[in-house]
């Protein structure tokens, strides 16, 4: 009975761990119309080891600059679309990059900028869903450019995804405790007249469950060509906040509610304090530097709107760094802290 009983819990917890991992979907996480997109681009890390429980510390960052993208319908885009499909765009700037999705894949369509325009003939998949750890996709595509209205050029390649890890992911700006990274690699051979360029991208996403879109990435990118040699590229980004133009609903952030922790650095104790907006529910959790919880400050209780408070006083604690994890209903913040000798 005793061993039926264990098999039975063994059971249950090898269920409860499956179903608690990320899985991607259209719904959930592909492109929406409407949203702003702000992330700080930082210098290139590692992106480390994929597997299962990973830990990915990218808690010390370079920031280098914010960046905003725009999620535009495509009645928002000044140019003439008839030859290239798309159901949505991404705006960089004055560059667009094409798609076209449904529940079953998103597909790139073309790319448009003030001097070029990229068509595919047959679509890269940039994502199928739904998606989740262990799954890959592979696939080929061929498309077609025109630079300045007078060179063109012919393209094709290959573009593999992976999902192949999940864990928890450390940022400057947050601790997430289940995420999923998905591996892109893209191989592409364009080719001129006078000219051809072979170009290999690989590109690391973290995705958490409820985000829509990814929540830290890492990019390396390495062209050679006869006119331009060998130029490679690498950098990596992780994301500020989503703010939709039109809703709340897709936003990361609330940006009414403030957190703050005062000393910081501390000695002997040290005062958390969050400023609720509203009447809502509030945990406040310690992660170590490895993303491994330490205790929780605060249990999950609802509070009126207004100053809350609690003291710390690291007992029990090894001075370092450490995370504040603040669940503030359904968004979150992180706050570091350091305890000194």
């Amino acid at each position: 009975m005793k061993k039926n009983l264990s098999l039975s819990i063994l059971f249950w917890l090898i269920i409860n761990l499956a179903s608690a991992q990320v899985v991607l979907t259209a719904e959930i996480h592909s492109l929406e119309s409407g949203d702003l997109h702000k992330v700080n681009q930082a210098t290139w890390v590692n992106p480390g080891e994929g597997g299962e429980n990973q830990v990915w510390d990218f808690s010390v960052l370079s920031c280098q600059e914010e960046k905003s993208t725009i999620i535009s319908g495509i009645e928002e885009i000044p140019y003439d679309l008839k030859n290239i499909g798309a159901d949505v765009a991404i705006q960089s700037k004055n560059s667009f990059f094409l798609f076209s999705y449904d529940n079953a894949q998103l597909e790139q369509t073309g790319v448009i900028t003030e001097k070029s325009i990229i068509s595919y003939e047959k679509n890269p998949i940039k994502m199928v869903y739904p998606f989740a750890y262990g799954d890959n996709y592979a696939g080929d595509f061929i498309g077609r450019g025109v630079y300045y209205d007078v060179t063109e050029s012919n393209i094709i390649g290959t573009h593999t995804i992976k999902a192949d890890g999940f864990g928890t992911l450390i940022l400057p700006n947050n601790v997430l405790t289940n995420v999923l990274r998905v591996k892109h690699v893209i191989v592409t051979t364009e080719v001129m007249a006078c000219n051809s360029t072979e170009s290999v991208t690989e590109k690391y996403y973290w995705y958490s469950a409820d985000y829509r879109y990814p929540v830290f990435a890492v990019v390396w990118t390495k062209s050679e060509s006869e006119a331009f040699g060998v130029v490679e590229n690498k950098f990596s980004q992780y994301t500020e906040a989503v703010l939709a133009r039109n809703t709340l609903s897709n936003s990361s952030l609330d940006i009414e509610h403030s957190v703050n922790i005062f000393p910081n650095p501390f000695k002997e104790s040290t005062t958390i304090s969050c400023n609720l907006a509203k009447e809502t529910e509030l945990q406040i959790e310690l992660f170590a530097q490895n993303g491994v919880k330490i205790k929780t400050l605060q249990p999950n209780l609802r509070h009126d709107a207004g100053n809350h408070s609690i003291k710390f006083n690291g007992e029990g604690i090894a001075p370092g760094t450490y995370y504040v994890n603040f669940i503030i209903g359904d968004k979150k913040y992180v706050e570091k802290v350091v305890l000194v000798d």
